[in-house]
């Protein structure tokens, strides 16, 4: 990694910065009766609701629950399996103590990480059918202890509509934290099960840090790896694990809205002159993270993009003299591909005297091309990129690709060596200038140097 930055920009909003760091544990998740059919197909599509409501249960004095028997949950009704209380009574669940802009934030965070699929949050209570997470009250409410959430588990490759799910919210006011173990319990009550992949909002692991849907095999588990609660969840054709994005997406599919992943090369551009190894500059713009990646010359992959960085410096294999084609191409997480390619020259080498052709000067034992543009001594430029030396300089006047040299030597002809030792088009002779001695000539940005 040794030449230029690559950026990559995931759009995303700012989540506050957590208060409080006692959080309660997940582990108390409940799946009451729940039944293991290994072996029973999934099913294609759900053919329930795409709508999920948080309910803050600040309306009225707060969310009456009745106990129901297993299969009985209901989001329509307040009826739940999860309540250690005996069949037909209630109790109730406090409203959300954190106040309005907090309830905001954890809403907006909720939204982002179920962005990709079409899944809609709402926070206003539906008139139809829909999933609900109850995010209020206390474990103690529902005659739980120790818990952060709880939600009933549906049997594999079973669909159920209307599924009521809790998440204690009045137990902690961290964002971060309120916003996975929602996404955690509404993703069980789709049918998946815990996951060893930290970033996942599935995992036991590392509470309280941000959660996106991955699109990865995952093992699942708690702490140690185990077998899943159903067979092939996600396409890994695996008991042992499963990819929450993945499946997901074949569930609820992607929202038709979801902004585009592109890839762009800042450095080199079509057509650019470069030396044997040069620097590469590109962006990648999307809403979902990088899952993957590579760069190719002359259609040889020559780096894999790791998924985890977010900067890169890179710099091109050394390649011979000549034309050749740079391609990046990269994977975002809903295993979207976009592709970029751009055609180079590499300048041929006139170390040890070595002619140079035609419409070329030798200037650092390289053959520069004098066409104005194409980055050779001389050439316009507007920062130090434009230039096969890297060295874009200006007198205040114009600007123009230079080079370092020693005073009365090392500049090819129709250029003087000026007393701030760079290369500069002489007074009248090739490319224009402005005249004088150049005691103003300066080099542009230096911190665009590779």
């Amino acid at each position: 990694m040794r030449a230029v930055f690559f950026a990559l920009v995931v759009l995303a909003p700012a989540l506050a910065q957590a208060e409080s760091k006692t959080l309660p544990s997940l582990k108390n998740d409940v799946f009451e009766g729940r039944v293991i059919n290994r072996g029973v197909p999934r099913p294609q599509a759900l053919s329930i609701s795409r709508k999920l409501y948080l309910n803050d249960c600040k309306a009225g004095a707060g969310c009456v629950v009745t106990k129901t028997s297993f299969r009985n949950d209901s989001s329509l009704t307040n009826r739940s399996s999860i309540p250690n209380l005996s069949n037909g009574q209630t109790t109730t669940l406090q409203g959300y103590t954190w106040g309005d802009d907090h309830w905001n934030q954890v809403v907006d965070c909720v939204r982002e990480t179920f962005a990709p699929f079409d899944i809609e949050i709402v926070t206003d209570a539906p008139t139809g059918n829909h999933h609900e997470v109850m995010v209020a009250g206390t474990a103690e409410e529902l005659a739980y202890s120790d818990a952060g959430g709880v939600a009933p588990f549906i049997d594999c490759g079973a669909t159920a509509d209307n599924m009521l799910v809790f998440v204690f919210a009045n137990q902690t006011n961290d964002v971060k934290y309120l916003c996975g173990a929602i996404a955690h319990e509404a993703g069980h009550a789709w049918g998946l099960s815990h996951s060893l992949d930290a970033d996942d909002p599935m995992t036991y692991l590392d509470l309280g840090s941000s959660k996106r849907w991955q699109n990865f095999d995952a093992q699942c588990g708690e702490e140690s790896p185990r077998q899943c609660e159903c067979d092939d969840v996600g396409g890994t054709n695996s008991s042992s694990k499963e990819n929450s994005f993945k499946y997901l997406r074949t569930q609820f599919g992607m929202i038709s809205t979801l902004a585009d992943t592109t890839i762009e090369l800042d450095r080199p551009s079509e057509g650019q002159f470069v030396r044997s190894s040069f620097p590469i500059s590109a962006r990648y713009e999307s809403p979902l993270e990088l899952n993957s990646g590579s760069i190719a010359t002359d259609g040889q992959t020559f780096l894999q993009i790791p998924e985890e960085n977010l900067l890169f410096a890179w710099a091109s294999p050394e390649l011979p003299a000549g034309p050749h084609t740079l391609t990046i191409s990269v994977v975002d997480e809903g295993d979207r591909t976009a592709m970029k390619t751009v055609n180079v020259n590499v300048l041929a080498s006139c170390a040890g005297g070595a002619a140079c052709a035609s419409g070329t000067v030798c200037f650092e034992e390289l053959c520069q091309p004098l066409t104005d543009g194409a980055g050779g001594l001389g050439s316009t430029c507007t920062n130090n990129f434009d230039c096969i030396s890297g060295a874009c300089a200006s007198d205040g006047a114009q600007s123009l690709c230079s080079g370092s040299c020693e005073a009365g030597s090392s500049c090819p002809d129709g250029f003087e060596c000026l007393s701030s030792n760079l290369c500069w088009p002489e007074a009248g002779g090739g490319c224009s200038a402005t005249g004088g001695d150049g005691s103003m000539l300066l080099l542009l940005a230096l911190g665009g140097l590779a």
